[in-house]
């Protein structure tokens, strides 16, 4: 079977996942069934980081990226920084995924700064896009990065739940942003007026597979406390929302955010020939 008319970048995801694991070569075709030409998957701690890479080798549309995630920051190793570097000089490819949690309730607060300054660091070093996880940490990311500076290959805040202030501050910055499967819910009018007033050069659509199960019209809705494990044919139903908010049609709404995931992973793409 042919692939889609759509042409569809996933601007983040975690294929390397266990959750994935059994029904990946099933779940990438499906995928690319429906027009997904790009994933950009993360990896969020060291154990990870090699299923990342592998992915990437066997796979010509996986975008790679390697990182510490805030949720990792206790838990690291000693030699994690020399580790990330070796994985990011092995293969082109982003930092991320990294950021700010202050939603955990066991943190520190300084040490989770300190590692993502460390990667920001190397991310400038080595000019690599950056996808960043924030949450209800938006004022300490913009003054970080408004310290410090944002990386020169660019960064997006993935699956991006800030307010409207924050968008503006981050816009300045250089941001892009990313939604993923929440937007498609009723109930999230803060995304929803996001999408529409995010720029629409600076605006990605995301799996965050196998998390952020979205809502499917026709299907059984989530109950409160059930986990379903998100695919990432699944990107069809955010973008649909996406381009319903942004009044275009879903070819059109592909069409933008395919030339914004191109434009922002462009210093790790290894041809010059992916535009539309």
């Amino acid at each position: 079977m042919g692939r889609f008319t759509l042409k569809i970048f996933d601007g983040h995801c975690h294929l390397q996942d266990e959750r994935l694991k059994d029904s990946l070569a099933e779940d990438l075709a499906n995928a690319r069934k429906i027009g997904v030409y790009k994933f950009a998957c993360c990896g969020v701690a060291p154990n990870d980081w090699q299923d990342v890479l592998h992915l990437a080798k066997e796979n010509a549309d996986v975008i790679p990226s390697f990182g510490l995630h805030p949720w990792e920051v206790k838990e690291r190793v000693p030699d994690w920084l020399e580790k990330l570097r070796y994985y990011l000089l092995q293969i082109p490819s982003g930092v991320g995924e990294i950021g700010l949690d202050h939603g955990i309730r066991e943190r520190n607060d300084k040490e989770q700064e300190e590692v993502f300054l460390a990667q920001l660091d190397l991310a400038k070093e080595l000019h690599r896009p950056v996808s960043i996880h924030c949450r209800r940490a938006f004022q300490p990311l913009i003054r970080l990065l408004s310290k410090y500076g944002p990386p020169r290959a660019g960064f997006l805040v993935h699956s991006f739940s800030g307010n409207s202030d924050d968008m503006t501050a981050l816009v300045e910055l250089g941001a892009y942003f990313s939604f993923s499967g929440t937007c498609t819910f009723t109930r999230n009018k803060k995304a929803h007026r996001n999408i529409k007033a995010a720029p629409l050069a600076r605006l990605l659509v995301e799996t965050d597979a196998p998390d952020m199960y979205p809502l499917i019209r026709d299907e059984e809705p989530l109950q409160q406390g059930e986990k379903r494990t998100n695919r990432p044919a699944n990107i069809f139903h955010p973008l649909r929302k996406i381009a319903e908010l942004r009044e275009l049609n879903v070819e059109e709404m592909a069409k933008e955010i395919w030339q914004n995931g191109i434009r922002l992973f462009a210093p790790v793409l290894e041809t010059d020939n992916e535009q539309i």
